[in-house]
């Protein structure tokens, strides 16, 4: 391969506070105080809130709350063998967003807030 003839005056690359991975639009999602929307997966912040470490991928905890129960219970009066589904369902269970670095929340999702929305990206 030839590599001098490499376009060396290309422009720089913009650096960007968040890059969401699989981001939902929808009114239920909660920001941080930077104004991240956040999605049901890990994504890439440019710097915590907390510990204000640089290039902080989030890991996600997802449990079952007051909201994930009440539709199994809906469930079980309607349909009950499949009452269980709720509890599987990462969509109807809280999403948390934490920072690797210092173990804080950095932001959360609704249950139930994704639910019939049209996924962007």
């Amino acid at each position: 391969m030839d590599y001098q003839n490499v376009d060396s005056t290309a422009p720089p690359l913009a650096s960007a506070t968040a890059i969401p991975v699989g981001k939902v639009t929808t009114e239920g999602h909660s920001s941080s105080p930077g104004g991240i929307e956040f999605g049901r997966q890990p994504m890439f912040i440019g710097t915590c809130p907390h510990c204000q470490h640089s290039g902080v991928t989030t890991r996600i905890k997802t449990y079952p709350v007051f909201e994930t129960w009440l539709a199994c219970g809906l469930l079980l009066l309607v349909f009950w063998p499949v009452c269980w589904v709720p509890l599987v369902t990462d969509t109807c269970k809280k999403t948390e967003h934490v920072c690797t670095q210092c173990e804080e929340m950095i932001g959360d999702v609704s249950p139930l807030s994704d639910c019939c929305v049209k996924r962007m990206g």
